[in-house]
């Protein structure tokens, strides 16, 4: 089927977590105790009149300094309950600040319960408000508090300040010779690298070397290995050890492949450099830092060491564990405050920019992620992604205009560089402004010149929007040519198949097409409902019934499917059926004009000499 824009343009699933993330979760490594885990909202309602357990020890919120924002209103009957409430829906609304200005009033009247101390912590460091996030959690760490999210940001805090020895001392607290909270992998890595910035290798290697008892955190221990390696001087355990990490599955990621370049430049090894940056290339595709690298060592520029400093260190632990639990699609608190502390400690961090505007797009928080996407500097080589994803966020913010008018500013920042031109056109393409959109199509092939493999999404894309205002001929001499760059592409096959089914037309070679896309593609719906049709178009009708009724359970809610499957189903012989189906169709909202098509079939039947079709190819196949 041709798809809606809604359908074209949805996002990747994230749902295939990496069975590290699983082992982190399943071991307890980084869902931290109880208190510092999600708050529960039964138990919770008792907190408020001291019947849970609170520590002794004086604590005050006198170093709390947020303002209120304009949607706070504490309760003012004094009656807490209501702003604990608030505080909790605000939470689920992901709305952190706001609820972070609630649970601290309430707090501010039971300064002591370590569940909303540590609810606020939490709300702080998700929310970015690092000074007050560190003064709660070093008044918490001084009156010997045990939650797991303040020894880590008093930790973060003293790297932050380059005092490792403290890092050391409150690190010791949390060595409770088990998995839970900062044991097993987190504590580990913070322990070797504050070792490592006390010039103490020894006790490095011995920290890194505890992570060898679960095998999941093979890449973290020989990651971190070379990286300590490195800092430390001692280049040819660097070297065996970023080369031994090639070789281990999840070693060969982009970050590490960077990294292991990064130390071979800075080592005058740049033949070998080059090597590993276009192998990653050719087996990943091109991408952005890759290129830079490439750029970099081709005009032997100089490199920094791969990483300066043992703070520096402990970014890259937080970064790496952020990235992991980002990959899963549950709470996305313990990542945003894994990355945000990542960027506490190295402020210019672009790749945790990117992957923390990521995260809240996911949320559908779009102002957030444009504002994480904004702080790439323009000296990174994302800094051209960065502003692509701004202006995608403003967008679908409904900010149409100002997304357009930045990608606009971008190009005539970069102007012999084409992902401005063919964002753009993407864009107009999403509004369904097909007739804007083509000029920008044409504009970046011809920036292109020669057309590689990877190009044949432009002419793709460009012969969608031809087909939508009716210039046929330029359309499909646009897809086909994204075929020749891109034999066997599924979603070309399809559109290119689905259009000539829709025509009449070559409607043999249109079966192999989308034949061959839906056995790429088994699951998808659309996919398989173009087999479907086209079975339906060449008279198939048995084998037609049963691949669209595959296709209506794959998407059930989508009109022209179950469109689809009434029209067989009258062929067939099925008429009641087919009757049910179309008002199937009409319940999920279709375009207007399939809306009277479908009305008309329910009134007439497909025998009827005054039935409006959808297409040349329908109108020939009406008796």
């Amino acid at each position: 089927m041709l798809f809606s824009k809604d359908k074209r343009e949805s996002r990747l699933s994230r749902r295939n977590a990496l069975a590290l993330v699983r082992a982190l979760l399943m071991g307890g490594v980084v869902v931290l105790s109880a208190c510092g885990g999600a708050v529960d909202r039964t138990e919770n309602t008792n907190a408020l009149s001291g019947q849970l357990p609170r520590k002794s020890e004086a604590f005050t919120l006198q170093g709390i300094t947020r303002a209120p924002q304009s949607g706070y209103q504490p309760n003012a009957d004094g009656i807490l309950y209501g702003s604990y409430l608030a505080s909790l829906h605000a939470r689920a609304e992901h709305d952190i600040g706001l609820a972070g200005q609630y649970l601290v009033h309430v707090l501010r009247h039971d300064p002591q319960n370590d569940i909303l101390r540590s609810g606020a912590l939490q709300m702080f460091l998700y929310d970015g408000a690092m000074d007050d996030a560190m003064s709660l959690a070093r008044g918490m760490t001084q009156a010997n508090s045990d939650d797991q999210f303040a020894l880590l940001a008093s930790v973060v805090e003293e790297f932050h300040r380059q005092n490792y020895a403290e890092v050391q001392s409150i690190l010791s607290r949390t060595q409770t010779g088990g998995n839970g909270g900062l044991g097993g992998l987190v504590e580990p890595l913070l322990s070797a690298w504050a070792a490592a910035g006390q010039g103490d290798r020894g006790k490095a290697r011995q920290a890194v070397a505890r992570l060898r008892a679960n095998k999941a955190f093979e890449v973290f221990e020989l990651y971190h290995g070379a990286l300590i390696a490195a800092h430390a001087g001692d280049n040819a355990q660097a070297q065996r050890l970023f080369e031994q990490l090639l070789a281990v599955p999840g070693g060969h990621s982009l970050r590490i492949v960077l990294k292991y370049g990064q130390f071979l430049e800075h080592t005058a090894q740049r033949d070998k450099a080059r090597a590993l940056y276009r192998k990653y290339g050719a087996r990943a595709g091109r991408h952005q830092l890759i290129d830079e690298a490439l750029e970099r060592v081709l005009a032997d520029g100089t490199v920094k060491p791969v990483i300066a400093t043992a703070s520096e260190g402990a970014a890259e632990v937080l970064f790496g564990i952020g990235s992991v639990l980002s990959i899963d699609q549950g709470d996305a608190t313990l990542p945003v405050i894994y990355l945000r502390l990542a960027t506490y400690l190295q402020p210019d961090f672009p790749a945790a920019y990117m992957l923390l505007g990521s995260i809240f797009d996911g949320l559908e928080q779009w102002q957030t992620a444009a504002g994480f996407y904004q702080k790439v500097s323009a000296q990174s080589a994302l800094y051209i992604d960065a502003q692509i994803d701004i202006a995608i966020s403003l967008d679908r913010d409904g900010k149409t205009d100002l997304a357009l008018a930045t990608l606009e500013a971008l190009a005539t920042r970069v102007p012999d560089n084409s992902q401005p031109v063919i964002a753009r056109a993407d864009l107009l393409r999403s509004r369904e402004r097909f007739t804007e959109a083509v000029p920008h199509y044409k504009k970046a092939i011809a920036m292109i010149g020669a057309a590689q493999s990877e190009h044949w999404a432009y002419y793709y894309a460009m012969g969608i929007c031809l087909q939508q205002i009716d210039r046929w001929a330029e359309a499909e001499k646009s897809l086909l040519k994204a075929l020749e760059l891109r034999p066997r592409q599924p979603l070309v096959l399809n559109y290119l198949g689905y259009s000539w089914t829709d025509l009449g037309i070559n409607l043999d070679r249109a079966h192999e097409m989308v034949k061959d896309a839906a056995a790429q593609r088994p699951t998808d719906g659309y996919i398989v409902d173009s087999l479907g049709w086209v079975q339906y178009r060449l008279g198939r009708i048995e084998e037609a019934v049963q691949t669209l009724e595959r296709a209506v359970a794959l998407r059930p809610r989508d009109p022209i499917i179950n469109d689809h499957l009434g029209d067989v189903y009258w062929r067939a012989g099925r008429k009641l059926e087919a009757r049910f189906q179309w008002q199937r169709a009409l319940i999920f909202d279709p375009e207007p004009a399939d809306a009277t098509r479908i009305n008309q079939k329910l009134e007439f039947g497909l025998d009827h000499r005054h039935l409006v079709t959808n297409s040349a190819a329908e109108a020939l196949h009406a008796p």
